[in-house]
């Protein structure tokens, strides 16, 4: 019983840090960091220029919940990318992605399984082969 007891007044304790609305508050003198559209797109131009080579290839990593259509429009075009790849399209459909985990998951919450699927399990293969021929054939930034 005291186990109980201890496992309840740890989960009441329980605070998630998980942070909806991550920002990095910056010094106005730094000049490693950058905010604002305009300001980004400058600072990755003048990368790109240093590079000093004819290509140059741009991931952009973020978190889920981003508006891409603005990333798109504040980024994306002002940058004169031709040709960009989002790794959301390389995933199954959510029917799919249901059926795939069903077995695991089940409509019972106390008695699904831990998965035994690897990431690769939730990609369409093909759409993986397109991409990546498409990607091994892109030239970057011009």
């Amino acid at each position: 019983m005291n186990k109980i007891k201890h496992l309840k007044k740890n989960v009441e304790n329980y605070s998630s840090n998980y942070d909806k609305s991550p920002f990095i508050k910056l010094d106005e003198k730094t000049d490693a960091a950058v905010s604002g559209w305009l300001e980004i797109t400058k600072s990755l131009k003048t990368q790109i220029e240093d590079l000093k080579k004819p290509d140059a290839v741009i991931v952009i990593d973020y978190y889920p919940g981003v508006n891409e259509d603005e990333l798109f429009h504040h980024l994306i075009l002002p940058l004169y990318i031709t040709n960009t790849f989002n790794a959301n399209d390389l995933f199954k459909t959510e029917t799919e992605i249901k059926q795939l985990t069903y077995s695991d998951v089940t409509d019972d919450p106390v008695f699904g399984h831990i998965t035994r699927l690897s990431l690769y399990d939730f990609f369409d293969e093909n759409q993986f082969i397109n991409t990546k021929r498409d990607l091994d054939s892109t030239k970057g930034l011009r």
